[in-house]
Order: structure tokens, then sequence, then C-alpha cells
């Protein structure tokens, strides 16, 4: 419960996935956000699923998922300062980082970043499972 609370401060939508899928049409969290009393009906109605993050404007938050970790030197390369901001271990032992959108700011998606496969830029229309872990102390206060 501590999680939910501290994503919903940060201002992210979240949508109920079960198997890293959505389990309900979850396009209008794209432009408006889920009340506590929705999530905890999700949790209820669906029983043991886990919390996606809307990645976007909506949420203000860009993610570079690198499910290749043999793409991370090739990335670096091209990011010079990637690891300077929050990240998650990813279910694929690869990486999540997490970046921050000005307001208004969007950013499309990108199935191959940089043309690297295995790399995806998450932004409008998409989503990310929400961390249960992240590797950078103070979380919630450090994203870039």
């Amino acid at each position: 419960m501590l999680m939910i609370e501290q994503l919903l401060k940060e201002g992210y939508s979240l949508i109920p996935l079960k198997d890293r899928k959505p389990v309900i049409k979850w396009e209008k969290y794209q432009t408006e956000k889920a009340t506590i009393k929705e999530i905890f009906g999700w949790f209820q109605e669906f029983g043991d699923i886990n919390l996606g993050i809307v990645t976007g404007n909506i949420s203000r938050l860009v993610v570079i998922v690198v499910n290749d970790k043999k793409q991370l030197a090739v990335l670096e390369g091209k990011i010079l300062n990637l690891w300077d901001t929050c990240r998650v271990r990813s279910p694929e032992l690869g990486y999540q980082f997490y970046y921050s959108l000005e307001n208004g700011e969007r950013v499309k998606s990108v199935k191959k970043l940089f043309g690297l496969k295995g790399v995806e830029l998450k932004g409008e229309g998409s989503f990310v499972v929400a961390p249960e872990e992240v590797e950078y102390p103070s979380w919630f206060s450090q994203r870039t």
C-alpha cells in the first residue's frame, strides 16, 4: 500500500496488470488518472495484480527499457549520463531507466531506440510495470 501511495504522490497514472498485460481497457488512463478508490477496486475485482505506470505526458515520464544487457555498452555511448538517473532491474535481468518530462512535453514510444534490438523507449501510448525495488537511494526524489 505504501508503494501505491508513493506512486500516486509522484503523479503517475496507474493501470492494473496480470503477467505484464493490462486487465482492463487502459487507453483512458493516458489522459486521466485512476483514483485510489478505482485502484483498490482493481485489487478486489482481479485479485493478485501488479500495477503498471502509464508513460508519456500523463505521468510526466519516459522509460528506457533495456532487455538485452549486451546493448548497455552501446547505449552508454549514446547517453553519456545513462546511470545518473533512477533505474530498476527488469524481469529479464535488464534495466529500466526513468526520466522525467516537462509538463506538456510529448515523446513517442520507440521499439528499437537508436536501432538497438532489445532497447525500447516507453513514451506516449505505452506503460511499464511499476517497480517493486529500485537501485537508487531516495528514488522518488532523484528522478531526472
